[in-house]
């Protein structure tokens, strides 16, 4: 369907392909036995691919295909058990610009490529404890350089129960915040520095 809607606009507006990559601050929130639970924030890196598709002056859509390290982690008498969680994220983002700053939101869908829990040298497979699907809210913003380069912060917010058991009382959601930097290739100069 994106690849479609790319196509249909790519004839009559200034279409911008581009990459990006970052690091996460990635965390889980929740629920264990009822009692609310947030681990410590665990740093992983991303890779995403973008287009920009221009609307009007001002607003454009961006789709994008990112790679995300997500997880959590937490502290136990001298040693750190990660959690690790690396998911394929497709957001759309409706972005308003202006001048060479852009913010963005939109809808998030994921899919859980692997998941592990590693303490000292040991390492388990626990994918089958996690839900193949995820979704979630993006909230951000990027400001526009020359040649293309751009800088970006967002945050990713979960709005689904991850793990396979969740019920009200035992749950766990996605939260990110990210940094990176990136480059965009197409359009005009002229769109570019409002972009």
């Amino acid at each position: 369907m994106l690849a479609f809607i790319v196509l249909a606009i790519t004839g009559t507006a200034q279409v911008r392909f581009g990459a990006k990559a970052g690091i996460n601050l990635a965390n889980l929130t929740g629920k264990t036995a009822g009692e609310k639970e947030t681990a410590d924030s665990k740093t992983g890196f991303h890779i995403r691919g973008v287009v920009d598709i221009p609307v009007s002056e001002k607003f454009s859509i961006s789709p994008e295909l990112n790679f995300d390290q997500w997880g959590a982690q937490q502290s136990e008498s001298g040693s750190t058990l990660k959690l690790n969680l690396n998911y394929i994220n497709l957001p759309i983002l409706a972005k308003v610009n202006i001048g060479g700053f852009g913010i963005y939101a939109g809808p998030q869908v994921g899919f859980l490529i692997s998941a592990n829990a590693k303490m000292d040298d040991e390492e388990e497979d626990i994918k089958e404890q996690f839900k193949s699907t995820d979704f979630g809210a993006v909230f951000g913003a990027e400001y526009n350089l020359a040649y293309g380069i751009f800088l970006s912060a967002r945050y990713n917010l979960g709005l689904a129960k991850i793990t396979e058991d969740s019920d009200d009382n035992n749950y766990a959601k996605n939260t990110a915040i990210t940094f990176g930097v990136g480059i965009k290739f197409g359009g005009s100069s002229r769109n570019a520095n409002k972009d």
